[in-house]
């Protein structure tokens, strides 16, 4: 299996990741350590039931704060196996919310993928010349 690149250009997930940032500003690091393993291995998490067969979750503590996974953040992510790219769909402290319903994971999954179809029309083809 190829490794696979992290894309943090959802919307959703920029969103989030900054309010967390105010809230743990170490976050980030322990978001860097996810996405080491991420790159490795895209099943780390579990399935997100009733969103897609390509949407994992997994959970991050925040270690400076001693927060643990449990009762931390948890991050929702979509797996692209043929572009081998995961990206980052939602991120929210469990506390402040247990758990996002199924049909807000939907809702975030196709926005990420109506964007990057928008992105993928907008790159003229290769060795075309204006």
């Amino acid at each position: 299996m190829p490794r696979c690149r992290i894309d943090l250009t959802a919307l959703t997930f920029c969103n989030d990741l900054q309010a967390a940032k105010k809230a743990h500003p170490s976050i980030t690091d322990d978001l860097a350590e996810v996405f080491s393993i991420l790159e490795e291995h895209f099943d780390y998490g579990p399935w997100v039931p009733n969103v897609g067969a390509h949407v994992r979750k997994i959970r991050v503590g925040v270690k400076q704060a001693r927060i643990s996974k449990r009762d931390g953040y948890r991050l929702i992510y979509h797996v692209d196996l043929d572009a081998a790219r995961i990206t980052p769909l939602l991120f929210h402290y469990k506390p402040g919310i247990a758990l996002i319903a199924p049909k807000e994971i939907a809702k975030a999954v196709k926005e990420m993928l109506l964007k990057r179809d928008q992105q993928t029309m907008e790159i003229p083809p290769s060795g075309q010349t204006n």
